[in-house]
């Protein structure tokens, strides 16, 4: 279940922080895809733009190979601190039986900034949750 804390505050700074388009935004993109594909217990990454307060979606399995739950925060939050602007951020992660997702908001000037999410999941991850591994 998404942290209601954290939607009121990227709803708050929201109106504060002009939301990045164009070459901005696909830059952002661009970033997300490369740090997601070097991940080695990450396949199948896709990156979107999407519509709304999420304006970046990505998603992506875990391996076969991977064997603990805990190694799923420590990879999502390693991407993140790949692609964040370091002037502003802010995450929420859930982890849920389908999937894992790490929600942000990153802002470097009030004239550059976006919020979105990162999920992954995958028969893997469902099957260590199950297990509570």
């Amino acid at each position: 279940m998404p942290d209601p804390l954290f939607s009121d505050a990227v709803a708050a700074l929201g109106m504060k922080v002009a939301m990045s388009s164009d070459d901005d935004l696909l830059g952002f993109q661009m970033n997300l895809e490369a740090a997601l594909a070097e991940e080695e217990l990450l396949t199948d990454a896709t990156v979107e733009h999407a519509t709304g307060p999420s304006r970046i979606t990505a998603q992506a399995e875990l391996v076969r190979t991977a064997n603990t739950l805990t190694q799923v925060p420590e990879l999502l939050y390693r991407v993140w601190q790949r692609v964040c602007y370091h002037e502003f951020q802010a995450t929420s992660l859930d982890m849920g039986p389908k999937f894992a997702e790490l929600r942000f908001m990153t802002a470097s000037t009030p004239h550059l900034g976006l919020a979105g999410s990162m999920r992954i999941g995958g028969p893997q991850y469902e099957k260590l949750y199950r297990k509570k591994r």
